[in-house]
């Protein structure tokens, strides 16, 4: 770290009585006795507790999973402030869910990146530029850049890279899946390039392929080996009101949310998920054994032009003789609306489905005319659908299907499981996958009259 030194002269000082202190900074020129003062407000060696600082080994991404209040944007921040003392690092971003909570949070926040770094080495915020730009390093020579990114806005990540990165809260982000997937490809310079992330857990897909691993062939979660995980409580921030913590404590202890926001907690799912991962693996099938009546894909649009932020759901399901409903493809599909449209087409054809349904809310005059040319080019019939109620009205009567034992997934869908029992009706969440399944099985096994669909 830069003025090792001074920090340790200013350490060797605070060591000491107050009175010496006192005696000692009295008795300094005023320009010594601020640098003494302000490198022993900004040595975070000094300041840090263990479970704040980088861990040893060799590691990808550092993910600090802890409570509110645990101190995490002050770790994150802090970490970048080392990457770019360093000397070591000439492209280094930080991604946060909006450009709101960047600036606020991130950079500007009382822990944010710009109020903790010190003074001999204070970066220059380039605001129309999206950037942070550092001195030139006294023994390197490298100037580090550090770009300024929204997890909002998933395709302006595209294109960038780095030496070391900070991500913020990505449980929270609107796109999670779609920008991790870009932010991820950006941590690609150096011979060790490394990235800090900072979160409190939240029930959903991504949380638990990040933190727990992805499914193995088994169906069991493996960690992944370039992740390490620090975990922290609330409790464990000695500097946060003792009012504060009895407060928290009355108030959220024993209780879901206390598990997760305070204790970091990974909740398998949420305590008003509609599904549980026991229900889809008691109910799954090796294959249909009895004869096919009906088939329909169900499609989610998408209705992102690019195509690039929103995934468009598209799942396949059978009705059959036996009077039950086998979901036998996920083939939901990024990109553009003629790109989704030939791609559930393509899928329908596949399985000669008599119908493709789709969920018409809110789709644009240019992506209905995109529907209608495929239906035409492709000879496939497309019925859309208006959506009444809110999701979790529209799901019940699919998750009650479920637990019936008159839906089977004919094999494993990992995306749409995930999807399906980490929704927790009360978010804001949009779970693509999911709302293309219950139309399939709202089409099949409920018909439409009574249950949140109309035809249009």
């Amino acid at each position: 770290m830069l003025h090792s030194a001074l920090y340790e002269a200013s350490r060797e000082i605070a060591r000491l009585p107050l009175d010496d202190v006192s005696f000692i900074l009295e008795r300094m020129l005023p320009q010594d006795r601020v640098r003494i003062t302000h490198a022993l407000e900004t040595d975070w060696e000094a300041r840090a507790r263990k479970k704040q600082r980088l861990p040893p080994g060799v590691w990808r991404y550092c993910v600090y999973l802890a409570g509110r209040g645990w101190g995490k944007t002050l770790t994150g921040a802090q970490a970048v402030r080392a990457a770019a003392e360093s000397g070591q690092h000439e492209r280094i971003l930080i991604c946060g869910p909006t450009v709101s909570n960047l600036t606020r949070d991130m950079l500007s926040g009382s822990t944010g990146l710009l109020s903790i770094s010190p003074r001999w080495f204070y970066p220059e915020y380039q605001v129309t530029r999206g950037q942070l730009v550092y001195p030139r390093h006294p023994i390197t020579g490298l100037r580090t850049r550090v770009i300024l990114l929204s997890a909002d806005k998933p395709d302006r990540i595209r294109g960038s890279q780095c030496s070391f990165l900070w991500a913020d809260e990505p449980q929270s982000w609107t796109k999670a899946v779609e920008a991790w997937e870009m932010l991820d490809m950006t941590l690609r310079l150096g011979s060790r390039p490394r990235g800090v992330i900072t979160m409190t857990p939240k029930v959903n897909p991504f949380t638990r392929n990040l933190i727990l691993g992805p499914l193995n062939e088994k169906g069991k979660r493996e960690p992944r080996p370039d992740v390490v995980v620090v975990k922290g409580t609330t409790y464990e921030n000695t500097n946060l009101s003792p009012d504060v913590l009895d407060s928290l404590r009355r108030q959220y202890e024993g209780t879901t949310i206390g598990r997760q926001e305070l204790y970091a907690e990974v909740l398998e799912k949420p305590e008003a998920a509609l599904w549980t991962k026991e229900t889809l693996e008691q109910f799954r099938a090796e294959g249909i054994t009895t004869a096919i009546r009906r088939v329909v894909v169900g499609v989610d649009p998408s209705r992102s032009i690019s195509g690039l932020r929103d995934l468009c759901g598209i799942v396949v399901g059978a009705y059959c003789t036996d009077g039950h409903t086998y979901i036998v493809e996920d083939a939901s599909f990024r990109g553009g609306p003629f790109q989704w449209a030939q791609k559930a087409a393509s899928v329908a054809l596949k399985w000669r489905a008599d119908a493709i349904v789709f969920e018409k809310n809110a789709i644009s005059d240019d992506i209905g005319k995109v529907i209608r040319t495929v239906s035409e080019e492709t000879a496939t019939h497309w019925r859309g659908i208006m959506a009444k109620g809110t999701k979790q009205t529209r799901a019940e009567p699919v998750a009650a299907l479920y637990a019936a034992g008159r839906v089977h997934h004919v094999g494993t869908f990992e995306h749409l499981e995930d999807e399906m029992t980490g929704w927790d009706p009360a978010s804001k969440d949009s779970p693509d996958r999911m709302d293309a399944l219950v139309h399939v099985c709202t089409e099949l096994a409920l018909g439409h009259q009574g249950h949140a669909l109309a035809v249009r």
